[in-house]
C-alpha cells in the first residue's frame, strides 16, 4: 500500500485484500486479549452489522493510570467501509448500520503512552493530516466542517498549539456540532484556553459540556482544573 495522510482510505484499502465475511482491524499498537472462542460464537449469533470493541490505555507510562473507549472495529465487509481522515469512522454503504458491543476481546493499546507519542511524532503528524482534511473540506469537498474544526482542534491541542486550538474552536458552530464532537472540543477548548490563561474562556466551554451531557464527575473535574489554574 501506500500512504497519503488519510487513514479511513488506508483502512479501506485494506477491506480491499479481505475475504472473509467479518474484518476484526487492529492496529499496530494495539494487542487483542480475549476468548477467541466466544468471539466467534458472538460473529455467528449476532445480527449486527458492527461490534464495538473495548479499547484500554495506559496513558502515564506505567504509572497505573489507565483510559478504556469501546471502538467500533468488527464489521462486515459487505455492508461497511471506512470514512475520515483522522479519527475515521465506520459508515454504511447502504442504509443505516446497527451496532453491538462485544464483551470478549480487549484491545491492549500502547499508542497513548507520552514517551512513545513523543518518539513517533505523533502529535504533528495528526495535526497535519487534520489541518489538510480541513483544507479539502473549505475547498468544496465532502465532509462536515464541525467535525474537522474539533479534530484539529484536538490534535493542535495535543502537538501544544494551543493558540491555534483555540483560534479553530472560535469557529464552532455550538447550534450544529453534535454533543459527542462538542465534548471532545470542549476538552481540548478548556486545556487551551487554560494554557493561554484565559479562564473565562475555560469556563464557558465547560457549560457546553454539561449542556452535551458530560458526566457529572468529568465536569467536576474540569472544573478543578479550571479553579487550580485560577
Amino acid at each position: 500500500g501506500y500512504w497519503d495522510d488519510d487513514f479511513g482510505a488506508a483502512r479501506n484499502r485494506a477491506l480491499q485484500h479481505c475475504t472473509g465475511e467479518w474484518v476484526f482491524c487492529v492496529d499496530a499498537d494495539e494487542v487483542p486479549v480475549g476468548d477467541a472462542g466466544a468471539l466467534r460464537r458472538a460473529l455467528v449469533g449476532t445480527g449486527a452489522d458492527v461490534l464495538a470493541v473495548a479499547q484500554v490505555s495506559d496513558v502515564a507510562g506505567g504509572s497505573g493510570r489507565q483510559l478504556g473507549c469501546l471502538l467500533p472495529r468488527v464489521l462486515r465487509r459487505s455492508r461497511c467501509g471506512w470514512e475520515g481522515a483522522l479519527h475515521e469512522q465506520v459508515v454504511a454503504h447502504h442504509g443505516p448500520t446497527r451496532v453491538d458491543t462485544l464483551g470478549d476481546v480487549v484491545l491492549r493499546h500502547s499508542g497513548h503512552d507520552p514517551a512513545r507519542r513523543a518518539a513517533r511524532g505523533k502529535a504533528a503528524r495528526n495535526l497535519a493530516v487534520a489541518e489538510a482534511a480541513l483544507a479539502r473540506v473549505r475547498a468544496g469537498a465532502a465532509g462536515d466542517l464541525q467535525v474537522h474544526l474539533v479534530a484539529v482542534a484536538r490534535s493542535a491541542c495535543e502537538a501544544g498549539e494551543h493558540r491555534r486550538a483555540l483560534d479553530v474552536l472560535a469557529e464552532v458552530d455550538l447550534e450544529q456540532v453534535g454533543a459527542h464532537h462538542g465534548t471532545l472540543a470542549a476538552h481540548s477548548a478548556v486545556e487551551a484556553a487554560l494554557a493561554a490563561g484565559e479562564h473565562d474562556l475555560a469556563h464557558r466551554w465547560l457549560g457546553a459540556a454539561r449542556t452535551w451531557g458530560e458526566t457529572p464527575a468529568v465536569c467536576r473535574g474540569l472544573e478543578a482544573q479550571v479553579a487550580l489554574a485560577a
